[in-house]
């Protein structure tokens, strides 16, 4: 099997940095938009190089914000991959 990606090994390098993170949003009780993700987009624009990035729960709400992005309208029809996590 060809492995995308290899979360096992990113989560035992980034286990500690990851459960402060999770304990603090957890523990403030903001689980959708917030500090926290505000900074995630802003970090995620800065090295991604462009002014803007928007964190969306799922990879069909990133196809759906993309057509509204571009103009298309919900009446038309898009072809794409099943697979949206790759």
């Amino acid at each position: 099997m060809l492995k995308y990606v290899s979360l096992d090994a990113q989560w035992h390098s980034e286990r500690s940095d990851l459960l402060d993170i999770i304990e603090s949003v957890l523990s403030s009780g903001n689980y959708i938009g917030g500090e926290t993700v505000e900074a995630f987009e802003t970090r995620v624009a800065k090295v991604c190089g462009v002014q803007h990035a928007v964190a969306l729960n799922s990879g069909t709400d990133a196809l759906v914000c993309s057509m509204h992005a571009l103009g298309i309208s919900k009446h038309r029809h898009l072809h794409s991959s099943f697979v949206t996590s790759v």
